[in-house]
């Protein structure tokens, strides 16, 4: 094919020159000019397209190279089968005429015999397009990108063939045809010169691993997938690299294909060299800091094995700490000298410190409902701050805790030539509003219908406004709420609530009717801190008293109560989802005080201290420890009310158990409320899948309620463990989860399941 066209060029160009004048001495005139050029033959691509191409232009002198490069061109397009040119007298020179054919377009691609691998995700691979110009080079690179597709999914001796279909003189089919053969099963993983590092634990570092026949159908393992058997490769590099072999290499794994079985047996050459360790540790280039402050934010120490994943972390930290300083831009390069004679190794973070930073502008985008000043507020930067990286991921936080955006991102971009970002937020909106009905159960209220009507970004002002209805077998309440989280454009927060509550509590022997409200002021200061104050008045009406309750608390303790108290409490709140926490935490003291000078028919004090640490473990796990201590105690001759009392047990607090099991009793077994009690839960929660919000959870809890005659005991406390799921439904939250009872101080308590959904139509 291009001996021809090479032949037809040779041609051409003769053609050319015998058709120049001669000179009177009989030679060509080699000045003579190109007076036009025309294009023929195109009907997809442009002429001015295919001319921007060609050097040759009008007025130019003719040479034969040039038309031979020009032709050449035309022919690395990709859109012509043939390319030819003539040449004619044309006012005093010489017209070109280039025809060229056009390629064929492929109307569409289609495969045959995937019967494992479904077409669609075949098509994801392709670089070829519907209509676009038949190139057979490009079609020839699509097989191969397949067939490394399909390697890669295990089909080691799969074999394809594109055939083309002329479904007419302008447009052509191309059909992959697909012979997958059976996946290539790993019957062995061996290594060679390892000496120092057992297989068993390189095996354990990959993802490839070898056929089982118990469970790798299930668990699809043990197939030869070429990336991934790549990536274990650089894993091993890692794994040495992470225990001091910093000049080990991998060798060319030896592969070897047994067609009978259709198995492979896998040999990894490797040579180890010697294991080094951390020499002289130092820093240079710095002066922001002193190299003792920076040596002490590095985990690497002298003595220490070499582990090129805490250097790497490390630098991270350094470059951090410059970053909560205002030199966004610092740099930190770990260099590195190894004494093969020592075997160790000297490490200087070599600093390159950059100015100060400062915020030039924050441009907000993609907020059609949420006004800027709601985004903006919670950004902790002003335009001519210095920008302070750790201000970017509180920002991020507290974008994210607001819940008004499906996705968000806050892009620093630096300002060319000067020392300033500009700060890019970018939010997804979803919807902040809802109307919902439905119903759900609980281990502690049982069925119940619930119907709510909520707006968390109120006319897109970031306030909130609900009125919710719950109506259960045992509970039924009401409740009508506003929260303004700016006042007067302010980290002030206002909150006012109504409500209306029927409790039916037969457990602990009498059951409530509470009518009333509160009003909330809240001061947001620091990063994380906030003050709260609270006034609240109720009407409580006891009713459904059981003579159990009234021979241990008296006839007149169960006598309509009007309750009116004021309370304070200082919270600090880290945490980095207020949801699903991976780290931070929420620790806050409150106290309340209702009395007689206010209106309340009891005079009484409430303390309560809570705290719960989040620790984010590997592979997207959580461990976190929460704790809670309160007291409550009557002045002025006046003891609290029942209904404030303290009950444990159950799914909210020590699960096992049921509600208000945990704590003093009479000596009928009548549930006396404590006016102590301390708690203490341990949860570990890993992902299931991730994709749905599911997530798995173990846990410890321990605690206790405790009488007016008796002090915080903890030999007394209560203990339970269990675990159980997690799943954040469209419905809400559903949880379902089983505590067992560790202690036999009541042999009618044992364990038991717990379960609560909220379900929403």
């Amino acid at each position: 094919m291009q001996a021809s066209r090479v032949k037809r060029l040779v041609a051409v160009i003769l053609f050319i020159l015998l058709a120049l004048p001669f000179t009177a001495s009989g030679q060509t005139d080699d000045t003579a000019k190109i007076t036009d050029i025309q294009v023929k033959g195109n009907s997809k691509v442009e002429a001015e397209t295919i001319r921007s191409r060609m050097s040759l232009q009008v007025g130019d002198v003719f040479s034969p190279s040039a038309v031979r490069n020009d032709v050449t061109a035309l022919f690395k397009m990709g859109f012509f089968d043939d390319v030819q040119v003539e040449a004619e007298g044309f006012q005093g020179g010489l017209r070109l005429i280039f025809t060229v054919v056009e390629r064929p377009i492929v109307r569409s691609f289609a495969f045959e015999g995937n019967d494992n691998i479904e077409a669609a995700k075949l098509r994801e691979k392709l670089t070829l397009t519907p209509y676009s110009v038949f190139n057979p080079s490009l079609v020839a690179q699509n097989v191969e990108i397949l067939k490394l597709y399909y390697q890669g999914e295990g089909y080691f001796n799969v074999r394809i063939t594109p055939v083309v279909v002329k479904l007419n003189d302008k447009e052509d089919k191309v059909i992959f045809l697909v012979e997958e053969g059976d996946k290539v099963r790993i019957d062995d993983i061996e290594f060679a010169g390892n000496e120092n590092m057992s297989s068993r634990k390189l095996r354990k570092a990959m993802t490839t691993k070898e056929y089982n026949m118990l469970w790798s159908w299930l668990l699809d393992t043990g197939a030869y997938k070429l990336y991934e058997f790549d990536n274990d490769l650089e894993r091993i590099k890692a794994l040495y690299f992470n225990n001091g072999y910093i000049q080990m290499s991998v060798g060319e794994p030896d592969v070897v294909l047994d067609e009978k079985d259709n198995e492979l047996d896998i040999t990894i050459p490797i040579h180890e060299g010697v294991q080094f360790a951390y020499g002289k540790l130092d820093v240079s280039g710095n002066s922001v800091f002193a190299s003792e402050e920076l040596l002490d934010n590095v985990k690497a120490k002298t003595g220490d094995i070499m582990n090129r994943e805490q250097l790497r972390q490390d630098v991270i930290k350094l470059t951090g700490l410059y970053g909560t300083k205002g030199y966004a831009f610092a740099n930190v390069s770990p260099i590195i000298n190894p004494d093969v004679d020592t075997r160790t190794v000297d490490v200087t973070f070599q600093v390159e410190e950059s100015d100060l930073i400062h915020v030039n502008r924050i441009e907000i985008s993609g907020n059609a409902s949420t006004k800027d000043k709601v985004i903006r507020r919670e950004v902790p930067f002003f335009e001519g701050d210095i920008y302070d990286t750790s201000g970017l991921k509180k920002g991020s936080d507290r974008l994210k805790n607001l819940d008004f955006f499906e996705d968000m991102t806050i892009t620093p971009e630096r300002v060319p030539d000067t020392n300033e970002v500009n700060l890019r937020v970018n939010v997804k909106e979803k919807s902040t509003g809802s109307f919902s009905i439905g119903g759900g159960y609980s281990t502690v209220d049982r069925l119940m219908a619930i119907g709510e009507i909520k707006q968390r970004n109120l006319f897109g002002n970031g306030q909130e406004l609900n009125f919710r209805g719950q109506w259960g077998s045992r509970r039924h309440n009401f409740t009508l709420g506003f929260v303004e989280p700016w006042l007067f454009d302010r980290p002030i927060s206002l909150g006012v609530e109504a409500f209306n509550e029927n409790k039916e509590e037969t457990t602990i022997g009498y059951s409530t009717k509470s009518v009333g409200g509160s009003l909330t002021l809240g001061r947001r200061f620091w990063d994380y801190w906030s003050i709260s104050g609270t006034y609240s008045y109720a009407n409580v009406k006891f009713y459904d008293v059981g003579a159990s309750a009234i021979a241990a608390y008296g006839q007149e303790e169960f006598d309509d109560k009007t309750i009116s108290k004021i309370g304070m409490s200082v919270a600090r709140d880290s945490r980095d989802n207020y949801m699903f926490p991976a780290g931070g935490s929420k620790s806050s003291i409150f106290g309340e005080v209702a009395s007689s000078y206010l209106g309340s028919s009891d005079s009484y004090y409430r303390v309560v201290g809570d705290s719960v640490y989040y620790f984010p473990f590997y592979w997207d796990t959580v461990f976190s420890l929460h704790g809670r201590a309160g007291i409550i105690y009557g002045f002025n001759g006046d003891t609290p009310p029942v209904s404030e009392l303290f009950y444990l047990g159950g799914i909210n607090t020590i699960r096992g158990y049921d509600w208000g099991e945990v704590g003093p009793k009479a000596a009928d077994g009548q549930i006396l409320g404590g006016n102590k009690h301390l708690l203490f839960n341990a949860e570990y929660t890993f992902p299931l899948l991730t994709a749905i919000k599911l997530y798995g959870v173990t846990f410890f809890d321990a605690g206790d309620s405790y009488g007016y005659s008796h002090k915080f005991d903890l030999g007394s406390l209560r203990y339970s463990a269990g675990g159980g799921f997690r799943w954040m439904s469209p419905m809400g939250l559903v949880r379902l989860e089983y505590g067992k009872v560790l202690d036999n101080k009541d042999p009618n308590q044992t364990g038991k399941w717990e379960f609560s959904i909220g379900t929403m139509f």
